[in-house]
């Protein structure tokens, strides 16, 4: 028996939000060696979440697998892979928000093993601030007093050299976009402390930002995902824009800026209580509607999993995948394919 391990990556792998498509990348190791040439029936994704399995979209770019579903419901999302019908060595757990903000628990059973979960379970890690640098002191000295005073940069105003760099102008829906500060006083010295900055996004949907203080006079300011769409961003100290901190950043549906020439599609059957079946049989009851009226089939994996491969076409496409007549949830799905 081969040992099959693997690397999370991409854009969504540290979590999202209910409703919103996350994509991440899976990227197979056999006995330690990387799979170099992936196909797609070679891999085997079983998601344990609130609300049931989801629809999964499997592409594949650049030697990696690429996930993208869209999760129903907030909170931890198990997954656990299989490459070529062997089991990965563990679970991997995806956050996703509710629409509180907040990442419910949902216990891993390890139900698509039987049961049995593996020793280690993966959890992807959480991100840490680095501890923000106490403002620097000097010491006055008269005869044999000694007296300890907090530096006056602090305290100064935060001058209008102070800039953002490294701004992200153009990102995908699912990715994470991110600028810099740097503050400078007049003489263009660096300045340390914890200077308060506002920052606001103007656009067709919230944005989540950090802003992490690394207390050498730079911060990091990270944000994402964001709705589709044309953004204003403003970083302003006490009611003052400061240098470069206004620019507007462009949000594209995270499929359509995928250069992709196919689109499968996996839909795992449940019965009526939500859970997983492990037979096929029922092919003839799905059927796939596109906007170009293409003759799409349904592969049966015989395991409760049916395989849709949908070839992309530049422009607008439609697909709905319907069960007895009614659709699958997250169908009728429309994307954008660049020309």
């Amino acid at each position: 028996m081969s040992e099959v391990t693997y690397e999370i990556g991409g854009r969504g792998k540290d979590g999202g939000a209910e409703g919103r498509m996350l994509i991440f990348s899976v990227n197979f190791k056999v006995d330690g060696k990387l799979v170099m040439n992936p196909a797609k029936e070679d891999i085997g994704v079983h998601c344990e979440c609130p609300g049931g399995p989801p629809r999964f979209n499997i592409m594949i770019s650049q030697g990696a697998y690429h996930v993208g579903f869209t999760p129903s419901i907030g909170g931890q999302h198990w997954f656990d892979f299989t490459y070529k019908g062997e089991w990965a060595n563990e679970p991997f757990c995806l956050q996703v928000k509710n629409k509180l903000n907040k990442v419910p628990d949902h216990p891993y059973t390890g139900a698509a093993r039987g049961g049995a979960p593996p020793p280690k379970a993966a959890v992807a890690p959480a991100k840490t601030e680095p501890a923000k640098a106490e403002p620097a002191k000097t010491t006055a000295t008269t005869g044999t007093t000694s007296v300890a005073r907090r530096s006056a940069v602090v305290a100064e105003p935060c001058p209008s050299n102070t800039s953002c760099s490294e701004r992200t102008a153009e990102m995908t829906e699912d990715e994470e976009g991110s600028f810099n500060i740097t503050v400078k006083g007049k003489n263009g010295d660096i300045l340390k402390g914890d200077f308060k900055f506002d920052i606001k996004f103007d656009g067709p949907g919230s944005i989540d930002h950090k802003l992490v203080n690394n207390g050498d006079g730079t911060y990091k300011c990270t944000f994402g995902s964001a709705s589709a769409g044309d953004y204003r961003v403003e970083v302003s100290y006490k009611n003052q824009l400061i240098e470069k901190g206004a620019w507007d950043i462009h949000v594209v549906d995270a499929l359509a800026s995928m250069a992709i020439e196919e689109l499968t599609i996996l839909v795992q059957a449940t019965d009526k209580n939500g859970q997983p079946k492990s037979e096929g049989g029922e092919s003839s009851k799905f059927k796939v509607i596109t906007g170009n009226n293409k003759d799409i089939e349904i592969e049966d994996q015989e395991d409760g999993r049916y395989t849709i491969v949908y070839p992309v076409t530049p422009g607008l496409n439609t697909i709905d995948v319907q069960f007895e007549g009614e659709s699958l949830s997250g169908f009728p799905l429309s994307f954008e394919v660049p020309n």
